[in-house]
């Protein structure tokens, strides 16, 4: 193909021929040029709404300015920081349960006390499917996670409270052994033919039969009401617990607390002996609720099991 060009009536005359090569490159170079143009206007479309409408770029590229963009980085890395705190303050939370998840399996609550002291857990009604979420940026995510924590760390801290408030409830309630180690009960609860006396009577107490000088324990923290001289019960401790509990530790050898004085909980209170009306050595082990006699065995862990 052959154009021909005039520049006027008089002018020159041009001629100009046309091959496919020739118009393929001519086609492509005005492609080229038609990208680039509309790449610039872009990027100068971009520039602008980043500078006078930060969120007109975020919608038409979801596009940042260097101050958004260090705001938001700042706002991420506050975020993550506040995180891994609430991660650590669960999981010190989550110890402090697991020392009292410990101390409870030491305890072992015994029959009286859970029908006493017992907790309903009953639940129900339907579950219903969580609504999709939408998608969300990267802050959005965090401050749900910081959210969430705060929940749990609040739920944590209830439970907290809630199991120190049972042990603590625990600790004065007579349901540990006196003794430690294999334990053989030579006489139980209740009637029985007197060993000195020789006919029937009533046993207020266990005995637990031991050596002289084995160290006894008090059973549950409280205040010691007596520790003394009983021509029954020889060398003796009474400890009262509150709550109309009393417990006492008898014919003992040797006294290591004094009347007034606070014991906790599984705390080295005496060492066994042979006083008072007894025929060997034992110790005769007692447990007073409200002015009465109660059996030990139904308070004594592993025994109220049985």
């Amino acid at each position: 193909m052959q154009l021909i060009w005039v520049s006027g009536p008089v002018g020159r005359i041009r001629r100009i021929n046309l091959t496919l090569r020739n118009l393929l490159t001519i086609a492509a170079i005005s492609v080229f040029a038609c990208i680039l143009l509309g790449v610039c206007l872009e990027f100068a479309g971009f520039r602008f709404a980043i500078e006078y409408d930060p969120q007109l770029a975020h919608k038409m590229g979801n596009l940042y300015s260097e101050t958004e963009f260090n705001k938001l980085k700042n706002q991420y890395e506050s975020r993550m920081s506040q995180v891994e705190q609430d991660l650590t303050a669960f999981q010190d939370r989550l110890t402090v349960l697991d020392n009292l998840n410990k101390k409870l399996k030491f305890m072992a609550t015994p029959p009286p006390l859970i029908t006493k002291k017992g907790v309903s857990t009953a639940q129900g009604g339907p579950m219903l499917n969580l609504a999709p979420r939408s998608d969300a940026d990267l802050i959005d995510n965090l401050g749900d996670v910081y959210e969430n924590e705060n929940l749990l760390l609040k739920y944590t801290d209830t439970s907290i409270d809630y199991w120190k408030s049972e042990v603590q409830w625990l600790e004065t309630k007579p349901i540990l052994f006196p003794l430690q180690g294999s334990i053989a009960i030579s006489s139980p609860y209740g009637k029985r033919i007197d060993p000195i006396a020789g006919r029937m009577g009533f046993h207020p107490g266990l005995d637990f039969q031991e050596t002289i000088g084995t160290n006894v324990f008090s059973t549950a923290k409280g205040i010691v009401k007596n520790a003394g001289w009983d021509a029954e019960y020889g060398s003796n401790i009474i400890i009262d617990h509150g709550d109309g509990y009393e417990t006492r530790y008898a014919h003992l050898s040797r006294l290591l607390v004094k009347t007034g004085e606070a014991v906790g909980q599984h705390e080295l209170i005496g060492l066994t002996g042979n006083t008072g009306r007894s025929t060997g050595p034992h110790l005769h082990y007692e447990i007073i609720k409200d002015g009465h006699f109660i059996n030990p065995e139904s308070m004594l862990i592993q025994l109220a099991h049985k």
